[in-house]
C-alpha cells in the first residue's frame, strides 16, 4: 500500500465509518495525516449524526458542541454503566415557590418554571441570568424554544410570544382564551380548546392567526405532530391521525393490545398526562409521572421520586417497561414533608463533551445527574 496513489486512498477512506477510520490511521504516518484531514471535516460528522441519531438537531442546538464532539458524546451512551456519576441539587424550592418544570435553552440558559413566575439561570453556574427578565404569572404550562415562548395560565388563557421580531409588521404576542393544552413545534403551535376544538397557529404569520382544524366529541388528552400528521389521543382510548383538516386513520386501544407499544409508535408517550390516563394494569406497577425517550434510552419518573433509566426496553420486538429492568435507578432526595408527594414532573438531557447531564425536576427540587466518561479517543471510536 506504500505506492498506492493518494487519490485512491482518499476515495477508500471517504467510504469508511468513523470507527474504521480510527483504526486505519494507526497503520502509518501517511495514513494518519490523510485520515486526520477527513476527520476534521464537520460535514462528515454532521452526516453521521443525522444518520445514526434521532432528533439530532435538537441535541446540537442545546449542546453547542461541534458535530464531531456531539457524535462522540452520543456514542458514549453505550458506556453509561461505566461512567463516573455525580448528583447535584441545582435548586430547592419552598412551598410557595413550587417547581412546575424547566426548559433547556441555547447558550447555556435554563428557564425554571416556578409556581408564580418563570426565571432564567446560567446552566453551568446556576446564577440568575441578569440579561433575561423573569416573567410573572400563574402558569400551568411553559414551553420555550429559540424563537417562541408559550404560556398557559390557570385561567385557561394561552399566550404566544415572539422572542425576536423579524419584521416590523409582525405582532409580538397574541392571547387565546378557553385553552386547555397546546403543542409547540418549530413553525406552528397546535392549540386545544376546553371544548376539544383543534386550531393551528402559524408562527410565520405576521398576525399569528389561528386556523380551525377539527372538533372532536371525545376529550383530547394529548397530541403530537409527526411526519406531517397530527396524532391525537382521546379519553375514550382512540388514536386519531389528522392530515391537514382530514381524519385519515384511527385506532382503538383495547385490553388485548400492548398499549405502551402503540402509544410509542404514535409518539404519544412523552406528552401524555399520566394522572389523567390509566393504561391497563402496568400503570399501577410502574406508577409513571413522566416518560422521556432519548434514542435507545427511556427515562421514567414516578409519583414517588424514583427515576428509572432503561436501555432498549423491548421484549419480542415490542416496547415493554414491565418486563424490562432499568439499568439505573435513583430515589431523588426530598424533605420529610414531601416524601409522599415527591412527583417527578420533567426530564431532559443535555449533551456535553465526553459526557451527559440529565435534568430532573420534582415539585421541590431540580436535580442534575452528570455522567462523565474518561476514555481516550482511540480507545473509543473517534
Amino acid at each position: 500500500m506504500e505506492n498506492c496513489p493518494s487519490e485512491l486512498l482518499l476515495l477508500i477512506f471517504s467510504s469508511l465509518h468513523p470507527r474504521q477510520l480510527t483504526r486505519c490511521r494507526r497503520v502509518c504516518r501517511r495514513w494518519y495525516t490523510m485520515i486526520e484531514c477527513i476527520l476534521r471535516n464537520e460535514n462528515m460528522w454532521k452526516a453521521h449524526c443525522l444518520k445514526e441519531f434521532e432528533d439530532v438537531y435538537q441535541k446540537k442546538r442545546l449542546s453547542g458542541l461541534t458535530w464531531r464532539k456531539l457524535y462522540r458524546s452520543l456514542n458514549l451512551w453505550t458506556k453509561l454503566l461505566s461512567a463516573t456519576e455525580t448528583q447535584l441539587i441545582a435548586f430547592t424550592s419552598f412551598f410557595c415557590e413550587e417547581i412546575y418544570g424547566f426548559q433547556l435553552l441555547t447558550n447555556g440558559i435554563i428557564g425554571l418554571h416556578r409556581k408564580n413566575c418563570i426565571v432564567y439561570h446560567d446552566i453551568h453556574t446556576l446564577e440568575y441570568e441578569l440579561s433575561l427578565l423573569p416573567m410573572f404569572g400563574n402558569y400551568t404550562r411553559y414551553v420555550e424554544n429559540d424563537e417562541t415562548i408559550v404560556l398557559l395560565e390557570h385561567q385557561a388563557n394561552l399566550t404566544i410570544i415572539r422572542k425576536v421580531l423579524k419584521d416590523a409588521q409582525h405582532v409580538r404576542q397574541i392571547v387565546f382564551s378557553n385553552i386547555k393544552n397546546f403543542l409547540l413545534k418549530t413553525d406552528e403551535v397546535y392549540i386545544i380548546t376546553v371544548d376539544n376544538k383543534i386550531y393551528v397557529c402559524n408562527l410565520h404569520d405576521e398576525k399569528l392567526k389561528s386556523t380551525f382544524v377539527m372538533r372532536l366529541t371525545a376529550n383530547i388528552l394529548c397530541v403530537e405532530y409527526v411526519n406531517r400528521c397530527l396524532n391525537v389521543l382521546t379519553a375514550n382510548k382512540h388514536i386519531l391521525v389528522i392530515s391537514g383538516r382530514r381524519l385519515i386513520s384511527q385506532f382503538k386501544l383495547n385490553d388485548n393490545c400492548n398499549t405502551l407499544h402503540i402509544l410509542k409508535q404514535y409518539n404519544l408517550l412523552q406528552n401524555l398526562s399520566w394522572s389523567n390516563y390509566v393504561v391497563n394494569n402496568w400503570y399501577t406497577w410502574i406508577n409513571p409521572k413522566v416518560v422521556k425517550i432519548y434514542g435507545d434510552f427511556v427515562f421514567v419518573g414516578t409519583n414517588f421520586g424514583f427515576l428509572k433509566i432503561y436501555r432498549s426496553p423491548y421484549v419480542n420486538k415490542e416496547f415493554d417497561l414491565v418486563t424490562s429492568r432499568p439499568i439505573r435507578q435513583y430515589r431523588l432526595p426530598c424533605s420529610p414533608s414531601h416524601q409522599f408527594q415527591n412527583h417527578i414532573r420533567h426530564i431532559d438531557v443535555l449533551e456535553e463533551e465526553d459526557g451527559h447531564s440529565v435534568f430532573i425536576s420534582t415539585s421541590e427540587k431540580l436535580v442534575v445527574i452528570k455522567f462523565s466518561h474518561n476514555v481516550s479517543e482511540d480507545g473509543l471510536l473517534i
